[in-house]
Order: structure tokens, then C-alpha cells, then sequence
């Protein structure tokens, strides 16, 4: 647009263009033969006595199965600004998927097979992504700064009037983002047995400390028709931004990323103490409801087994919030000028010290946040911290 008539006079304007595309994909990335009930061998069965080597369908296939397909249409535009000291660049997106390859759970109660792969709906998701950078210099300083941000609608359009359960947290629904947390709303603690009286039946076993949860149907009884949907493992947010430094024959670099509006649900030995006989940490040692500490964000220290039908019901009151910021990378180097390496055949000589994982800004400060948010017990190895120094040499 910057070559057209009304825009050629105009110094400010470096470039600026307008883009569209539109396009169909097809995806098929799932195991072969998933049309089909495969035999599996290595099944013995007992017969006249004798114990024999045999074959058996683990899992059923469904005969329908087609390609999943995905359309993308994009609008978009360039920019450089002011003697190309700002670029721009803006993407409006939307992306529609229809067939959705996904497993699909069975009962156990059903034979104790696996679930097929089916086409199980349609998706969408629509989003905006932003880039810009800012390049300059003032006396000796260049200076770069750049910053990119991705915001995404996930939506669940179509599931052909089914719903899809993931394990006892886990909710695909039309309406909904994929993998949507589906749990019981806490409404704080229990301070009183008075309290515990007044509000809809819980469990014998509920007493001041224990989580008081919300009855979603007021049916005066808590049980998991009470479950809403609340929270993602998808981001709504996704953003970086850094920037370059080099006054003299000093460079400074730094890159940050970070995501914003995501949730994890701890399990196992970290949200529940004396979890199979182990101990508690340090916050459910300190932090746990007493009568003396009726505002504690705990609840009454108890065991899993005594209150796993009441107080660790899946529940919103344990959902944390993912979200970070992290210093990804910063490296501080300085150039040896050219006329000490002449002699030694040396073009370019580079000291520098670098740090990865330096910084993190999360309210999960016990864990990794930077993970598969899915992943509740949190054996995943986390990201490490790396200092290293060195030297870059060019001849």
C-alpha cells in the first residue's frame, strides 16, 4: 500500500501491506489400521487345565473414521514506520476444525477395553496475534525492543450432542474450551459445627476446617452433580518481549516469555498430606485451618484416607493458577577491539556470560510452571537454571 498515490508522499509510512490467505488442511497423525479391531498377542487363557499363549481385542476401532480437516483464514498486515525504526505486524486469525480426531473413553465396566479413536466434533479458534519492534540509536547506544503477544479463543462448536469426560476433572463440551476443568465450586471453610448444619449435606465425616462447597442445583445435597466448568489448560494469553543493547563494544540481550489465564490441578503428594504414609510440607504444617487460624488458605490437616470422600473432592478450592513470566535468556558480552587481534589471525574476538531460566513470576512458587499443565503429579523434570561463560571466536 506504501507504492500507492495517497501513501507516496507520506515519509512516515516505510512499507505497509496488506496480506490474506485462506487454506484447508487434512490431518491423519494417529496410529495405522485404527479402522479396525487389531488382535493383540501375548493373552493367555486357561483351557482343560493347561495354560496356552492367546490373542484378544484390547480396544475397540471405529469402521467410520475419516480425516480430520482443518480451515485457516488469516488477515493481516505489515508495517515500517518512521524510517523503519518501528515494524508491525498484526494477524486476525480464525481456525476451524471439523472431525476431530480424539480417543474416546469406555467404561470399565465395559470389558475393560481401550476407547476408539473418533471423529468426535468441531473446534475453533479465533485470535489475534501482534508483533512490533523498535530499533534506534542515541550517541553511542543501538537499542532494539520487541515485543509479540498471541490472544486465543478455543472453542468446542460442535460435539454432535455428545459430552466428553477426561478422568474426573476433565470436560469437553460445546461452548467450552477443550480439556475444560470440571469440578465442584468451593464457597471457603467450615468455621463451626452451626455452619455445617445450615448449608446442604456434605459427608458424616464433615466437620469446622473442611471445604464448604456450593450446591449448583439446590438439591440441598453435594455430590458431583454440583460440577461446573471453570478454568483451561489452554492460555489465553501467550507473550514475549526483549531487547538488544550495545553501546561501544558492550551487548546486553534479554528475552522473556510468559503465558496468562492458564490452570493446573495438583494431585497426589503434593496437594494431599500423608499422601500412602508420607509426610506434609511445609505449608500444610504452617497453613492448615486451626481454630486459631479460622483465615488459613489450607483446610484442617487430616490424612487422605479419612477425608478423601469429603475435604479432597475435585474442587476449584485446589485449581492454581499457571500463569508466568520467566527470564528466558540474558547474556552480557564485550568485543575485543580488532587492533589486539590482527597478530594472531583473529577477526572477532567475544567474551561472554550468559544466564537461561534466570528469573520466574509465578504464584506457583514450589513448582515448575513452565509444563504440561495436564501433567498433575509433577514428576515432569523441570526447567533448569544455566549459568555458563565463554568465549566466541571468529578467523
Amino acid at each position: 500500500m506504501d507504492q500507492e498515490d495517497f501513501l507516496a508522499s507520506q515519509d512516515w509510512v516505510s512499507a505497509l501491506k496488506l496480506r490474506g490467505s485462506y487454506g484447508v488442511l487434512g490431518n491423519q497423525d494417529i496410529p495405522n489400521f485404527s479402522y479396525v479391531n487389531l488382535i493383540q498377542t501375548g493373552h493367555e487363557y486357561l483351557f482343560g487345565g493347561n495354560v496356552g499363549s492367546g490373542v484378544a481385542v484390547t480396544s475397540f476401532r471405529d469402521p467410520n473414521i475419516t480425516w480430520e480437516t482443518t480451515k485457516i483464514s488469516n488477515l493481516g498486515i505489515d508495517a515500517s514506520l518512521l524510517n523503519n525504526r518501528f515494524d508491525i505486524t498484526i494477524d486476525l486469525y480464525d481456525k476451524r476444525t471439523d472431525d476431530i480426531l480424539r480417543p474416546v473413553n469406555l467404561p470399565a465396566q465395559v470389558g475393560n477395553l481401550g476407547g476408539p479413536i473418533k471423529n468426535i466434533g468441531s473446534v475453533k479458534n479465533v485470535g489475534l496475534d501482534l508483533g512490533i519492534t523498535h530499533r534506534n540509536r542515541v550517541g553511542s547506544l543501538d537499542y532494539g525492543i520487541n515485543l509479540g503477544l498471541n490472544y486465543n479463543i478455543n472453542e468446542v462448536t460442535n460435539l454432535n450432542g455428545e459430552i466428553i469426560y477426561g478422568g474426573n476433572k476433565f470436560i469437553t463440551l460445546e461452548g467450552y474450551p477443550i480439556d475444560s476443568y470440571f469440578v465442584l465450586e468451593s464457597d471457603g471453610l467450615f468455621q463451626s459445627e452451626a455452619e455445617i448444619e445450615a448449608n446442604p449435606f456434605q459427608n458424616i465425616t464433615t466437620k469446622p476446617g473442611y471445604i464448604k462447597y456450593v450446591d449448583q442445583n439446590n438439591d440441598n445435597v453435594i455430590n458431583s452433580d454440583d460440577r461446573k466448568v471453570t478454568g483451561s489448560v489452554l492460555p489465553d494469553y501467550t507473550y514475549s518481549f526483549g531487547f538488544d543493547l550495545s553501546y561501544r563494544r558492550f551487548s546486553l540481550n534479554a528475552f522473556f516469555q510468559g503465558v496468562k489465564g492458564v490452570n493446573t490441578y495438583p494431585e497426589a503428594i503434593i496437594a494431599m498430606p500423608f499422601w500412602f504414609a508420607t509426610s506434609v510440607t511445609e505449608r500444610w504444617a504452617n497453613e492448615s485451618w486451626t481454630p486459631e487460624r479460622p483465615n488459613a488458605p489450607l483446610p484442617i490437616l487430616t490424612s487422605y484416607e479419612d477425608s478423601q470422600n469429603d475435604n479432597f473432592l475435585t474442587s476449584d478450592f485446589w485449581l492454581l493458577d499457571a500463569s508466568y513470566l520467566r527470564l528466558k535468556n540474558i547474556q552480557l558480552g564485550y568485543t575485543v577491539p580488532e587492533r589486539f587481534l590482527s597478530k594472531i589471525g583473529v577477526s572477532r574476538c567475544m567474551f561472554f556470560v550468559n544466564g537461561q531460566n534466570v528469573l520466574t513470576f509465578s504464584k506457583m512458587n514450589d513448582f515448575d510452571p513452565e509444563r504440561n499443565v495436564k501433567q498433575a503429579n509433577y514428576y515432569e523434570y523441570p526447567s533448569v537454571k544455566m549459568y555458563t561463560a565463554g568465549i566466541n571466536l571468529t578467523f
